[in-house]
């Protein structure tokens, strides 16, 4: 292959990206901002997604280590977090922007940015987990996703 013929065909190939590239970046632009919307009402966790040491795990109901939780966000401020067959723990919730701030009886306080989109929500925030027993908790990311409980 001569270098002119290579070289043509480069160039060309560069400017087909560069007109894809065009083509494809003038559409509408979509908003990166995360929806956030009304929590208010119940919520059921449906999927945890664990951080741990550079890697993950999702747990979802059917895993042995998934615990179950409902949390009812009521109109005053006012939330109930029932997890398993525990009694509900109340606290009162608060959301500034993007942020969800939950705080407990207990002085637990659970923040981090959340979403609302339709019936699913999310939750991204740092608890303190003992991974390995004795050696205390381990601040660990663990982004929680919930489905909202219609009354029927």
């Amino acid at each position: 292959m001569s270098h002119r013929y290579a070289k043509n065909v480069s160039t060309a190939l560069m400017t087909a990206l560069l007109l894809a590239g065009l083509f494809v970046g003038c559409g509408k632009k979509k908003s990166t901002e995360p929806e956030t919307g009304d929590l208010t009402g119940k919520w059921e966790a449906i999927k945890e997604t664990v951080f741990i040491g550079g890697s993950s795990t999702i747990l979802t109901p059917e895993s042995i280590l998934f615990r179950e939780m409902v949390v009812d966000f009521q109109s005053n401020g006012i939330l109930f977090l029932t997890m398993g067959d525990s009694a509900a723990q109340q606290g009162t919730w608060v959301v500034s922007g993007t942020t969800l701030t939950m705080t407990f009886e207990d002085s637990t306080v659970i923040t981090g940015p959340y979403t609302v989109s339709g019936d699913t929500a999310t939750l991204d925030t740092n608890l303190p987990i003992e991974i390995v027993p004795g050696l205390g908790p381990t601040l660990t990311r663990i982004i929680f996703e919930f489905t909202r409980i219609r009354e029927s």
